[in-house]
């Protein structure tokens, strides 16, 4: 019933405006030649990405290509930031009190890029990342053979 009125409502606005705004606000908004403004900018929320380059094992030489695009792609588009990483150190949620560190508390999603070879986690760190993407629902990407010490 809800939406049957919206829809009529939407329907009656669009066919007949002069029902719905005092007929002098219509004829001098018809009578104008002004524009109507500009819709209003939509708000965006700029994400946080962490990349991980790490690799324990072969290197792919595409490595450093694969984390300057994910760097310039969110620069460019201004939907994210990244925070570029060759170790594990902020795949955890501790608080740590070093005013730069970043933790994946502060992060929306987690990228490893090309990662080869068992990485350097803790038990602790790899609970870490499995709570920040099963409870907290942020994201995982994996790009290549990213997941390939974990299968």
């Amino acid at each position: 019933m809800r939406l049957f009125r919206m829809v009529l409502f939407l329907s009656v606005a669009l066919v007949s405006p002069q029902l719905l705004v005092p007929g002098s606000q219509v004829e001098a908004q018809q009578a104008s030649d002004m524009p109507p403004p500009p819709p209003s900018a939509k708000q965006i929320h700029l994400k946080h990405v962490l990349v991980v380059g790490q690799t324990k094992g072969f290197e792919h030489d595409s490595v450093p290509d694969a984390m300057a695009n994910i760097w310039h792609m969110g620069h460019d588009t201004k939907l994210w930031d990244a925070t570029l990483r060759t170790d594990t150190e902020n795949i955890t949620k501790k608080t740590v009190k070093n005013g730069n560190f970043k933790s994946l508390n502060y992060f929306d999603a987690l990228i490893f890029a090309s990662t080869t070879g068992e990485l350097e986690l803790t038990d602790q760190q790899k609970a870490d990342m499995m709570s920040f993407i099963k409870e907290d629902g942020k994201g995982f990407v994996g790009i290549h053979a990213a997941l390939e010490p974990m299968a």
